[in-house]
């Protein structure tokens, strides 16, 4: 294959940048990952610069606080639980998102995800409170 000056091109496609999507699903991917928590999930944002590194470094992580055989979050798991919120009239609205709300911004341990509904932009539903806090949705909640 050649370029438009008959110069021979590489058969490697160019590299795209990651979109908002699939670094929210990283982000969520890696919070739902076993042993960590709020402040595991924004110190390894820190040290790795993204969700997707600090994921690839997980396991490695893991294992020198001397777990084995771990493993981070199934991306099915992750599908369910979007598509539960989804179903449920939720959004997935991240920290670093300028969507995200303010007030909670402002905490020390803010939670890394905002569920708020379409119907609302205050969220009343207990579900809501809970995913903001870090649990998944009940499946076919409003």
């Amino acid at each position: 294959m050649t370029d438009r000056n008959n110069a021979p091109s590489s058969s490697t496609p160019p590299m795209v940048p990651a979109t908002l999507e699939d670094d929210s699903f990283a982000q969520l991917r890696l919070l739902r990952s076993r042993r960590v928590g709020v402040v595991t999930y924004y110190r390894m944002l820190r040290e790795y610069g993204t969700a997707r590194a600090a994921l690839e470094a997980l396991p490695e992580v893991a294992r020198a606080a001397g777990v084995k055989d771990y493993r981070i979050c199934p991306e099915n798991i992750v599908q369910a639980e979007l598509r539960a919120a989804k179903g449920a009239g939720a959004r997935l609205v991240t920290h670093d998102s300028v969507a995200y709300p303010p007030h909670l911004a402002e905490l020390d341990d803010a939670p890394p995800f905002y569920g708020p509904s379409e119907i609302s932009t205050c969220c009343t539903a207990p579900w809501c409170r809970l995913w903001a806090r870090g649990m998944p949705p009940p499946s076919g909640r409003a």
